[in-house]
């Protein structure tokens, strides 16, 4: 039985809308409720596996951010005025994303001419994810996966395994090139997002841009995420990154950094990257 296999019962769609198994879940449109999801006619709801505590914890602190948010006219961060992250931070974000892309530069290209010259297809390529205030950006890497990616796996269990508010990780993922390993491993194939953050589409410091399938099922969570810029590294990536399979288990850093961020926050957070970087546990 593949990882896939043993994890997909943990997040599922049914009925248009998502759940995690027998929990509560991410329920469509209605994070601030205490319903239970619909469940398709003729679901055995007794036959799924017993949701983890850790994984119901996380959906309930989740829930609590939606409740604040309602309670704050619908804006989550402590202060309403947003100068610090529509200013201030837009200001250093360009100036240190600036030096940074001059820096990272000759490590893009030697990756760049590594993934050219060991497999078929660009080196770079783009793809669509949620920014700010909900618009779509086409956010940059270094290609980790082989051209013919989509053949090596079944995509569509993928995307509804993901859309089931999980996150698909596996250290034998078959779509990814052997360099492709080296530069997960490593983040180096995360390295031309800093151009993304020159452009002003994200910052340095901020929840990760996520694909619209994934986010798409969980509309009051994703206005919450979209109140900030999404960033390179964040708070997920320093504390959880190693041992969080579930998008809940995410979120709740992420709606923890929007209700708090500040220039001290992302000031740790970013030196708390590079030695979890070094580290490596936990990129695939």
């Amino acid at each position: 039985m593949s990882e896939f296999e043993r994890l997909r019962p943990l997040g599922r769609r049914q009925s248009g809308c998502c759940s995690f198994a027998d929990s509560p879940g991410f329920p469509c449109g209605g994070l601030g409720e205490t319903t239970e999801p619909a469940m398709s006619e003729g679901t055995d709801k007794s036959a799924d596996p017993p949701v983890p505590e850790d994984l119901r914890a996380d959906v309930e602190i989740c829930r609590s951010y939606v409740q604040k948010a309602a309670a704050r006219g619908g804006r989550l961060h402590v202060s309403a005025d947003g100068l610090y992250q529509r200013r201030i931070k837009r200001a250093l974000d360009c100036a240190l994303g600036s030096l940074l892309a001059l820096l990272a530069a000759p490590f893009i290209y030697a990756a760049w001419a590594a993934v050219r010259l060991t497999s078929r297809g660009p080196g770079f390529f783009s793809q669509d994810r949620v920014g700010l205030d909900g618009k779509t950006i086409r956010v940059y890497k270094l290609r980790s996966m082989y051209i013919d990616h989509d053949k090596r796996v079944d995509i569509k269990e993928i995307e509804e395994y993901q859309a089931g508010g999980m996150l698909y990780k596996t250290e034998n993922d078959p779509r990814i090139t052997p360099v492709g390993r080296f530069i997960r491993k490593t983040s180096i194939d995360e390295l031309p997002q800093l151009w993304n953050v020159v452009k002003g589409d994200m910052g340095l410091v901020g929840p990760r841009p996520l694909m619209p399938h994934m986010v798409a099922p969980f509309p009051e969570i994703n206005a919450l995420r979209c109140q900030v810029r999404p960033g390179i590294t964040g708070e997920w990536q320093i504390k959880a990154r190693s041992d969080n399979r579930s998008l809940a288990g995410m979120v709740k850093y992420d709606l923890n950094y929007v209700e708090n961020y500040s220039f001290a926050m992302d000031a740790w957070i970013l030196l708390m990257t590079f030695p979890t970087v070094l580290n490596t546990k936990g990129a695939h």
